[in-house]
């Protein structure tokens, strides 16, 4: 089940630290989740070709105001790494006929499925099709 991504003390005081000692300011508002993102993720690498695909199943979405989104049943979001996008896994998929999506994260997936006032043009066929 998705959480409630709310920060516990242990987190909070972490960034706090951070934000004090790497950039010498505080928060100047509290902290409250924008989107919370769920999903399960199975990695494969091939460190001597510095080569990574990541496969994230189940992909889920929720927002504050209670909007839900998912990716539809049979779907994954698979994420290649390679040099100059030649890797063994990018040609596999090419060869299968799946076409990369540029700027395109699972949060801006989450925030146009989530906020229909969210402007996510370029990313709208691909919700359509691929997410519920």
């Amino acid at each position: 089940p998705l959480g409630d991504g709310l920060l516990g003390d242990p987190a909070r005081g972490f960034l706090h630290r951070c934000l004090r000692e790497e950039y010498g300011r505080l928060l100047e508002a509290p902290l409250a989740p924008a989107l919370i993102v769920e999903y399960e993720r199975t990695t494969f690498a091939a460190p001597e070709r510095r080569e990574r695909v990541t496969c994230d199943l189940g992909l889920r979405f929720r927002a504050p105001g209670g909007a839900t989104g998912r990716i539809r049943e049979g779907f994954a979001v698979v994420e290649s790494k390679s040099l100059h996008g030649a890797g063994t896994a990018d040609r596999v998929l090419r060869g299968l006929g799946a076409r990369p999506v540029s700027e395109c994260s699972k949060y801006c997936l989450g925030v146009g499925l989530t906020r229909p006032s969210a402007r996510a043009n370029r990313l709208k066929p691909l919700l359509r099709s691929r997410f519920e």
